[in-house]
């Protein structure tokens, strides 16, 4: 069993929440999980191997913006894959200089798709904020599903036609030793790829059940 399956924490479909001062960190996990989804506040020496567990979205205050805190997240989205994108959730306070900070981190994590909120937030924007967050992310998740199947089946395309290929050129080469003319050659190992055809076709047509060769 996984870290994420032991902690029951999912992939992609929860909240780390970075808020280590004062109370929010319980009350915005509180918040959300009164609401059905589920949240995990992190204290800065806990971040890296939170965010390691795959959150669906990260929710930080403004004040646990220090350059560590800023740092590990920057690592995190650079080993990010291809189809993901994590939606952060930035809380500011009402006095902090929301355009300079924006800059910054957008500069320091460009790939995440960055949502601000001014404090005081009503708790009903903010979770449908991160609803919607929750739900980018369970489409990322199914792009990431997708390739992953894709990927299972261009491999299993590639052994199979290995199989089919060394099959053939045994064919050939018993069929070869035992023919007396090119003519003959040509047509017995015709022959036997067309009851090779046959033979695939009767197993897939069975689905799995036995099949009777006659």
């Amino acid at each position: 069993m996984s870290d994420v399956e032991r902690n029951g924490l999912g992939t992609l479909d929860w909240v780390l929440i970075l808020a280590p001062y004062r109370k929010d960190a319980g009350y915005t996990a509180s918040l959300l999980q009164e609401r059905g989804l589920r949240a995990r506040a992190a204290s800065p020496e806990d971040l890296e191997g939170l965010l390691a567990l795959s959150p669906g979205v990260l929710v930080v205050t403004h004040e646990a913006l220090n350059p560590q805190a800023i740092a590990t997240v920057e690592s995190f989205l650079q080993s990010q894959p291809n189809w993901s994108e994590i939606p952060i959730v930035v809380l500011l306070d009402r006095g902090a200089q929301q355009s300079r900070i924006q800059a910054a981190l957008s500069a320091a994590w460009p790939r995440s798709r960055q949502i601000y909120y001014q404090r005081p937030v009503a708790a009903l924007e903010l979770i449908s904020g991160i609803q919607s967050a929750l739900l980018t992310r369970i489409r990322q998740r199914d792009v990431r599903d997708y390739l992953e199947r894709e990927t299972e089946l261009r491999l299993e395309l590639n052994h199979r036609v290995k199989n089919i290929l060394a099959t053939v050129i045994s064919i050939f080469d018993m069929t070869r030793r035992g023919a007396i003319s090119a003519e003959g050659l040509a047509e017995d190992f015709k022959g036997r790829l067309r009851a090779l055809s046959d033979v695939h076709s009767a197993v897939f047509a069975a689905g799995g059940e036995t099949v009777a060769l006659t």
